[in-house]
Parts: C-alpha cells; sequence; structure tokens
C-alpha cells in the first residue's frame, strides 16, 4: 500500500471523527467518537450516544470509516470497497461510512448487516 494511500486513509478517520461530532439543533452533540487508532481491518471508531447534557448514555456503535477521492457515477454508491468477512467479524452494530475528501465532507452509511 502506498503512503499516498495511508495518507488519505488517516484524512479521511480524522475528517469523519470531526463530522459525527457535528452539532444538532439544541445546539448539542449526540455522539461521541472514540478513534481506535492503528490499522485495525473492520473498526475505527467506537461511537457513544450522548445524553441532553452530554453524558454518554445507553448504547455504542462501531464505525468503519472508508476514503475515496474518486467521483461516483450518478446515482451509484461511492466506490469503496470492504469484504464480507470484515463484516461478520464484528460483534455489534456496525456501520461502514465514505469520506470524500474531495468535498471535505462524510457520505451516507453503506448497508451493512447489524447483529
Amino acid at each position: 500500500m502506498s503512503n499516498h494511500t495511508n495518507l488519505v486513509g488517516l484524512h479521511g478517520e480524522y475528517l469523519l471523527g470531526t463530522e459525527l461530532m457535528w452539532p444538532v439543533p439544541g445546539p448539542r452533540v449526540l455522539l461521541e467518537p472514540y478513534l481506535i487508532g492503528g490499522k485495525a481491518p473492520t473498526l475505527d471508531y467506537i461511537v457513544y450516544l450522548l445524553d441532553a447534557s452530554g453524558h454518554r448514555s445507553g448504547p455504542f456503535f462501531f464505525v468503519q470509516g472508508k476514503t475515496t477521492d474518486q467521483r461516483p457515477q450518478p446515482g451509484d454508491p461511492y466506490p469503496i470497497k470492504f469484504a464480507a468477512t470484515d463484516v461478520d467479524r464484528a460483534i455489534a452494530t456496525n456501520y461502514i461510512v465514505s469520506c470524500d475528501l474531495r468535498k471535505g465532507r462524510g457520505g451516507r452509511p453503506q448497508d451493512v448487516r447489524s447483529p
């Protein structure tokens, strides 16, 4: 894997963390992402749900970020790749989210089975 590919992925990881903390009307933040770091094949973040006072409350979920600087074809999803075995390896609810570096924004979660 090239250094460029690693840097694109790292950029996407940090961009995704920022997107997950985006405030909602109130103003308050609903999610607290915790970056796992390293090269974990299945999970990049543990994401905690926050209550109205900003404290962790209730369930959490996992997020795997996939970063691209390639434009999708009209009507198609982002051109990201992941293996079903990676999804099966996760024990809890998980989402795969694309990050579009050209727009500087995260994308929509891709369909992933959750237990």
